[in-house]
């Protein structure tokens, strides 16, 4: 969240010496939080004399990324002595050229052991805004609440189950060991000295080179765990507590579920497995597959008889027949969070609205509307170019041809596009009938209203350019119908993903863009990827081995209840299509779109590396193996290879991918055929054997016949040979004693004897 400052050149003034005032460059910082305003003056005294004439901007190649999705490339670095109170660092001061107003980041923050601060924004605000955010200042505050009461799980089998931690790379062991500090210090987690029950983490690395520490509960728990059967919110339930409304408030809740503590006897089954001990959480974890049901319940208990108002999840929306009403109704709401503990997210909380758009339809003051961006992935579909665009067309269209007559006339100028024998011409007469066709698809015949008790289906598909994904439920007659569709362009980073990658980008986008329809309810998710239906299965655990991004993916993925469906291309027509017609980005804050700067592990081992990732990512593409690999892990893997050298790849194809173009397996890099005798010389270095050379390779790189190479250089090492243990002597056998006489004849070999008779004879010859 920012907050800006009443006055740029005051901050500059009071806080940096007046060299900054000269210079051209203004002075961002990286993590956009918040900043300092007057009343924080007293507080805080930044001691930079002369920064820029005796400090050099160290040029660190790095894109940051803004709350609001912008892109932020700063000039460089400097590194300036701070001094907050009784704390004192020396930390990186960032660049930005042409950059808005001085910000301080969560590293400052922490290293400064800042608790509090003061703060103003710059934007005019709503009086009557204003005056309940003094009203409800707990409600406002962000951050973390507290519930006023605990939620509990309920076992359906009371078998511990216990899975031991799983080996952690050394790289990220430092990382991983800060959050687990962070989250005891927030009381999130607390150490135990054993347990029952236990989880293995999986640590994912966050875009932004941060550590999160993820709980596998789909191998554990939550196959253990009773179905908590509260039902959700019907939807004409909602819109009838709506309707009527003049205007319209959204509120969401910050971090919904941690918000919530768990009960003593629930507490336990929610440890966590590590490399240095065991954790239980205090707060809700993100994973358990009973919690959504639970934390509606709790919600609708705490808001019971607010008029209204309506709940779902953590989405909260007020309205009232006038004015005064609404506001009064909003009080209310706002009085049972401060009882509760609870707080809301304000960056994404709606205020006195016209019309909002919630569940996915469009509330006004004139009734329920439906939202046009549920359909706008096909009314506003773009024109085919090319004959494989229009096949994919076609397909959606012939899907739901059930609901239209006459649909052959309709559609025949675009079948005659098909045929061989006729050039790609698109003709006025094409045009008209593609643009029937889209309206037929968008029209109450064949778009479905959104029922809570009709099974849902979320088809997904990825092309080369773009992301579909239609979300249908199947209506008694068994019948298919679209509730919603939605699609978009790769921008120019994803573009570069692998097929394995833009099919996993295509089911969070879908998941995503859907979110409020699926989340707590149990759905079907198809894919025509098979790999990724093991990956993202419901009784597979996250892959240890898998990419960073894929990681994010699974972990996200893990607070959906789904079943997913391998689908073959030829039938999955409605995602298809809309991934061959993308619409074009227009907001860049789309919620499923990952940042541009993709933080990696690679970012943690370069440093201790013998060799930079330039130097593998050049020797990767001139290498004639490593380069027809890497081709397979972009464009897609053949049935079956040929040669030895590249089955060892194929076998491991479904955790090969790249990153900052070099080959990854899971966490180690794929060192190319001319670099490996350096990797080799490095990791003989210290001669520790032959048994731990391979344990410190196996945290860090892989090539195939790696162990064969290790046992070979150890081998030809004379000071490793001279310290080698001394082989097990043999143990003495004895011969069984004979039964008879001559049962048993033992004969040796002597070689020939040279006599002194035999020498004169040679002599005398």
């Amino acid at each position: 969240m920012l907050r800006t400052v009443t006055s740029i050149t005051w901050f500059l003034k009071v806080t940096i010496s007046h060299t900054i005032l000269n210079y051209k460059w203004k002075i961002n910082y990286l993590t956009l939080k918040w900043i300092l305003e007057v009343k924080f003056q007293p507080y805080l005294r930044i001691f930079t004399t002369n920064i820029f004439q005796t400090k050099k901007i160290v040029n660190k190649q790095l894109r940051l990324r803004s709350y609001t999705g912008d892109i932020i490339e700063p000039l460089g670095y400097i590194t300036v002595h701070v001094t907050f109170e009784r704390h004192s660092a020396k930390l990186d001061l960032y660049v930005i050229e042409n950059g808005g107003p001085p910000l301080m980041g969560r590293s400052w923050i922490r290293e400064l052991n800042v608790t509090s601060i003061p703060c103003h924004s710059l934007s005019e605000e709503d009086p009557l805004l204003q005056q309940l955010r003094d009203e409800f200042p707990t409600v406002f505050a962000g951050g973390l609440g507290t519930y006023r009461s605990r939620m509990r799980f309920h076992l359906a089998d009371e078998t511990p189950v216990f899975v031991k931690a799983r080996p952690l790379p050394l790289a990220l062991r430092p990382r991983v060991e800060q959050e687990l500090e962070r989250l005891q210090r927030e009381g999130v987690i607390y150490k135990v000295e054993r347990s029952d029950y236990g989880t293995p983490i999986v640590p994912v690395v966050k875009s932004n080179g941060d550590i999160r520490v993820c709980g596998d509960y789909k191998i554990t728990i939550n196959k253990l765990l009773k179905e908590f059967h509260y039902p959700l919110p019907r939807i004409d339930e909602i819109f009838t507590a709506l309707g009527g409304g003049e205007q319209y408030t959204k509120l969401d809740l910050s971090h919904a579920y941690q918000q919530v503590l768990l009960s003593e006897e629930s507490q336990p089954m929610t440890a966590i497995t590590t490399h240095i001990g065991t954790f239980v959480y205090k707060r809700v974890p993100f994973g358990i597959n009973c919690v959504p049901e639970n934390f509606q319940k709790l919600m609708e208990e705490t808001l019971s008889g607010v008029p209204s108002t309506v709940v779902f999840q953590d989405d909260i929306c007020i309205t009232g027949r006038d004015k005064e009403t609404h506001l009064h109704n909003l009080r209310q709401v706002l009085n049972r969070l401060k009882d509760a503990g609870l707080r809301i997210n304000w960056s994404k909380c709606e205020f006195f609205k016209q019309s909002v758009t919630y569940l996915g339809y469009r509330i006004d003051k004139d009734g329920l509307h439906t939202d046009e961006r549920k359909i706008k992935a096909i009314v506003a579909a773009p024109t085919p170019e090319n004959v494989t665009q229009l096949k994919g067309f076609l397909g959606l269209v012939n899907f739901y041809s059930k609901f239209f007559s006459n649909l052959s006339s309709i559609l025949k100028p675009l079948y005659n596009l098909l045929k061989s024998n006729v050039k790609w011409v698109w003709s006025e007469s094409c045009k008209v009938a593609f643009d029937k066709a889209k309206e037929l698809l968008g029209s109450k015949p064949v778009l479905a209203h959104y029922d809570a008790s009709l099974p849902l289906i979320l088809s997904v598909d990825s092309s080369a350019y773009g992301l579909g994904c239609v979300l249908a439920q199947r209506g008694a007659d068994g019948v298919e119908r679209p509730v919603s569709c939605a699609s978009r362009t790769l921008n120019e980073h994803e573009l570069n993903y692998s097929q394995f990658d833009k099919e996993a980008l295509a089911i969070v986008f879908g998941v995503m863009k859907h979110h409020q329809y699926l989340y707590g309810r149990h759905f079907t998710l198809r894919s025509d990827h098979r790999a990724l239906s093991f990956i993202f299965g419901k009784n597979k655990g996250i892959p240890q081995t898998a990419a960073s991004r894929i990681q994010r993916y699974a972990v996200l993925l893990a607070a959906y209840n789904f079943d997913i469906e391998f689908i073959s291309s030829a039938k999955n027509y409605q995602a298809d299509a809309l991934s061959r017609l993308p619409l074009k980005n227009e907001d860049n804050r789309d919620a499923s779109e990952l940042p541009s700067y993709d933080f990696s592990y690679l970012n943690y081992v370069e440093d201790n590396f013998p060799v930079t990732f330039q130097e593998v990512k050049s020797e990767t593409i001139k290498d004639p193996l490593l380069s027809k690999v890497m081709n397979y892990v972009k464009f897609g893997w053949p049935p079956k290879v040929d040669t030895p050298n590249e089955r060892a790849f194929f076998v491991r194809k479904e955790c090969l991918h790249l990153v900052q173009d070099c080959l990854v397996w899971g966490y180690r890099v794929v060192i190319p055929s001319k670099l490996r005798s350096s990797v080799l010389d490095e990791l003989h270095e210290g001669h520790c054997g032959i048994v731990k050379m391979k344990q410190i390779a196996r945290n860090y790189f892989w090539w195939e016949r790696l162990d064969e190479d290790i046992e070979r250089t150890a081998r030809a090492c004379a000071a490793c040979r001279a310290l080698a243990d001394r082989p097990a002597p043999a143990p003495l056998h004895s011969w069984a004693w004979p039964a008879e006489p001559w049962a048993r004849i033992n004969i040796d070999f002597l070689g020939t004897l040279n006599t002194a008779r035999q020498r004169r004879s040679q002599q005398s010859h």
